[in-house]
């Protein structure tokens, strides 16, 4: 099985770049569904789900790497978050 390919649908406009991030890759790939990150108690400590995500991401120690932030602001390339979806 390979890596999910994103659906966009031209022409969507989005609050911001979160929010994108938010209904394309986290609600629209299934990181949100209840086995994953959502709940009472989600995958890692981290909720995905709106209203949640940015708290449990924005300069937020990592628990792969305690060295690193899940978002380190103004160096997205060393955020755990861009490296997961890069890879």
């Amino acid at each position: 099985m390979g890596p999910i390919e994103p659906t966009c649908t031209t022409g969507t406009n989005f609050e911001s770049t979160f929010d994108a991030v938010q209904k394309v890759v986290f609600d629209g790939q299934g990181c949100t569904s209840t086995a994953c990150h959502s709940g009472t108690s989600p995958s890692a400590g981290l909720d995905l789900t709106e209203g949640n995500s940015w708290a449990s991401l924005h300069d937020v120690a990592s628990r792969i790497d305690p060295e690193a932030k899940r978002i380190l602001p103004g160096s997205p390339t060393r955020s755990v978050l861009y490296q997961k979806l890069a890879a």
